[in-house]
């Protein structure tokens, strides 16, 4: 929600176990947060994590900035990249802004 009201760029991870994604929000262009996870959880969970899986979304993130602040290359932007560490597989999921969003959207309600 800060991101997007100052207007900076953040770059997500997130890690389960052997599980984790990636992407980058660019305030005003691409999805936010909010957007992307519309459920606020009501609880939180402490959630097993295998030290090897934040390490790689890690170095993912730290590529995504360096491509952002040296403005070369292709940015994860309304896409998620997901890995599997259990099948070492890497797929993406397309991402779409919400125009009703309660964070960024136009058409608040």
């Amino acid at each position: 929600k800060a991101c997007v009201a100052e207007g900076i760029p953040f770059i997500h991870g997130g890690v389960h176990g052997l599980f984790g994604e990636v992407t980058t929000i660019l305030p005003g262009r691409t999805p936010c947060l909010a957007c992307i996870f519309p459920e606020v959880p009501q609880r939180k969970v402490s959630l097993p994590v295998f030290g090897v899986t934040p390490a790689l979304i890690a170095i993912l993130q730290v590529t995504e900035a360096i491509k952002l602040l040296a403005g070369f290359g292709s940015l994860l932007t309304e896409k998620m990249l997901y890995f599997n560490g259990d099948t070492m597989d890497f797929t993406f999921r397309n991402l779409v802004k919400n125009q009703n969003c309660r964070v960024c959207g136009t058409k608040k309600v």
